[in-house]
C-alpha cells in the first residue's frame, strides 16, 4: 500500500444519510468529522444538563449513547406498528408525551383472575348471596342467587327423615321403659301421661331440626327461618298474644259451660301434677315445632320451586295445609276440615306478617286451652280421631279461628309489620330500590315538529 501524495489531503469521512431509513419527522443528524474515540461525545450529542467547557460526563454502564435507542424502541415521531404517522390524512397518532401501555395486567400484576372484554382490569367476581336482593315475601325467601331447586327437595327429605327417626327412638325408649317397670303398653291408642310427654317432645324436636336443615341447605342462619327480619319480633309477638288469648279464653269458657265440662273435672294424683307441668313446658314447643316444620321449612321449600309469587303462595299453602292435616291422622271429616282450615289460616298469617310469630301464638294458645282439662280427666282416648268423633259443632271452632285470624291481619296492617325483606350477602338490609325516573312530559300542542319536516328556523333539532 502507498501513502497518498503530500499535497493531497484526505477527504473528511462523511456519515451517509439514508433518506429511506430516516424516520419521518426526525431532524437530520449532522455528519461527524474526525477520529471517533470510544466513549467520546460530540457537541451535537451532549447529554442533557451539560455545561459548555466542562468535561463531558460518561454514560453509565449499559446505557445507550446519545441518539442511540434500545432494541425495539421507536424513534421520536416514528409510528408504532400498525399506527399511522402523525399528520397522515384520515389517521391520528398517539398524543404527544404519551406512550402505549405494555401488554399484560396493569401495575405489573401477575396474570390471573377474570378479565373483561376490554382492557386488562380485573372484573370483580360476583358473590352468590344466600339472601334475596329484592324485596321478597316470607314464602319465597329462599329464592336467591345461591339457591338451587334441589336444595329445597333435599331439605324436606332430610328434615322429614330426622324427625321420623327422633320419634321412633323416643317411642321405643318409652316402650322399653314401660316394659322394664312391668307396665307394657298394649296399644298406642291408650294414651298415658308418659306417652303424652314423649309425643310432645318428639314433635317439638322439629324446631331444632328445621332450623339446622334450613341453615345447611340455604346458608341462611337459623334465625332467618323465623321471619324476614332474621329473628323473633318479640314486641309484635306480645301484641298477638294480647289479642288471641282473650278470644280463646272466652270461647273455651263458653264451650265448657255448654258441654258441662266443669262438673266432670277432678284431681287425679297419678297424672294431674305431671300433666300440668308437661303441658306448660312442652306444649308451646310442640306447637312451634309444627309451625317451623310445615309453615317454615316445607312452605319455603315448595315456594322456592315456583317463580310466580301468587302461584308459589297458593301451591305452598295448599301443600303445607294438606300435610298438616294428614300428620294429625284423623279419620273424621269434621276434624280434617278443622285441621285443613287451621293450616290455611296459619299460612296466611305467616304470609301477611312476614314471619311465624302470629301462627305460633295462634297454635300455642289453641293447644294450651284445648289441653287445659286433660290433667283432670281420663286421657286414655285422647288420640282417638276416628270417624264419628267430630261433629258439625266444629264449624263454630272454624268460625272463631277465621275471625281471630282476620283480627290479627287487621292489626298487622295497622301496625305496619314488615312482611318483605331484601338483604346483601352479609345479611345487611338493602335500601329500597329507587323509583324509576318520571317520563318527560309530552310537548305542548303546536310546538312539536313532524318527522321529516324542517323547523321554522331552518335547522333540524
Amino acid at each position: 500500500m502507498t501513502n497518498p501524495p503530500a499535497d493531497q489531503t484526505p477527504a473528511p469521512r462523511q456519515t451517509p444519510s439514508h433518506p429511506a431509513q430516516q424516520p419521518p419527522g426526525q431532524a437530520s443528524v449532522p455528519p461527524v468529522t474526525g477520529q471517533e474515540h470510544p466513549g467520546q461525545t460530540h457537541p451535537e450529542q451532549q447529554y442533557p444538563g451539560h455545561v459548555p467547557g466542562q468535561p463531558h460526563p460518561q454514560p453509565p454502564a449499559g446505557a445507550p449513547s446519545p441518539g442511540q435507542v434500545y432494541p425495539g424502541q421507536v424513534y421520536p415521531g416514528q409510528a408504532y406498528p400498525g399506527q399511522a404517522y402523525p399528520g397522515q390524512p384520515g389517521t391520528q397518532g398517539y398524543p404527544a408525551g404519551t406512550a402505549p401501555q405494555p401488554f399484560g395486567p396493569p401495575g405489573g400484576a401477575a396474570w390471573g383472575g377474570v378479565y373483561g372484554p376490554t382492557g386488562f382490569g380485573p372484573v370483580p367476581l360476583r358473590v352468590l348471596s344466600p339472601f334475596p336482593a329484592t324485596p321478597t315475601e316470607y314464602h319465597q325467601f329462599w329464592r336467591s342467587d345461591r339457591y338451587r331447586w334441589w336444595r329445597g327437595l333435599l331439605a324436606v327429605v332430610i328434615a322429614a327423615g330426622m324427625w321420623v327417626v327422633v320419634q321412633i327412638v323416643l317411642v321405643i325408649a318409652y316402650g322399653l321403659y314401660r316394659q322394664a317397670i312391668g307396665r307394657p303398653l298394649t296399644t298406642f291408642e291408650q294414651t298415658t301421661p308418659g306417652f303424652f310427654a314423649v309425643n310432645n317432645v318428639a314433635v317439638a324436636s322439629a324446631v331444632p331440626i328445621s332450623l339446622l336443615v334450613a341453615w345447611m341447605m340455604t346458608a341462611q342462619r337459623p334465625r332467618w327461618l323465623t321471619s324476614v327480619v332474621g329473628g323473633m319480633r318479640w314486641r309484635w309477638t306480645g301484641r298477638v298474644v294480647a289479642v288471641i288469648v282473650p278470644i280463646w279464653l272466652v270461647y273455651t269458657g263458653v264451650q265448657w259451660w255448654l258441654y258441662g265440662v266443669v262438673p266432670t273435672l277432678s284431681w287425679r294424683p297419678e297424672q294431674s301434677l305431671f300433666l300440668i307441668v308437661t303441658i306448660l313446658l312442652t306444649t308451646p314447643f310442640q306447637a312451634a315445632g309444627e309451625e317451623y316444620l310445615i309453615r317454615g321449612l316445607l312452605t319455603r321449600a315448595v315456594a322456592s320451586w315456583i317463580g310466580g309469587r301468587t302461584a308459589a303462595l297458593v301451591v305452598a299453602t295448599g301443600v303445607g295445609s294438606l300435610v298438616f292435616m294428614l300428620l294429625h291422622g284423623a279419620g273424621d271429616p269434621w276434624l280434617n276440615l278443622f285441621y285443613l282450615t287451621f293450616g290455611v289460616c296459619a299460612a296466611v298469617l305467616t304470609w301477611r306478617t312476614g314471619g311465624l310469630e302470629a301462627a305460633i301464638v295462634l297454635h300455642v294458645v289453641n293447644n294450651l286451652l284445648a289441653e287445659a282439662s286433660l290433667p283432670f280427666t281420663d286421657i286414655s282416648g285422647m288420640f282417638d280421631r276416628q270417624s264419628g268423633v267430630g261433629s258439625p259443632w266444629l264449624l263454630v271452632d272454624i268460625a272463631v279461628l277465621v275471625g281471630a285470624t282476620v283480627v290479627v291481619l287487621l292489626m298487622a296492617k295497622a301496625s305496619g309489620v314488615r312482611r318483605m325483606g331484601a338483604y346483601g350477602p352479609d345479611g345487611t338490609s338493602l335500601p329500597p330500590a329507587a323509583p324509576p325516573p318520571a317520563a318527560a312530559p309530552p310537548p305542548a300542542a303546536g310546538t312539536g315538529t313532524a318527522w321529516g319536516q324542517t323547523p321554522p328556523h331552518g335547522r333540524l333539532p
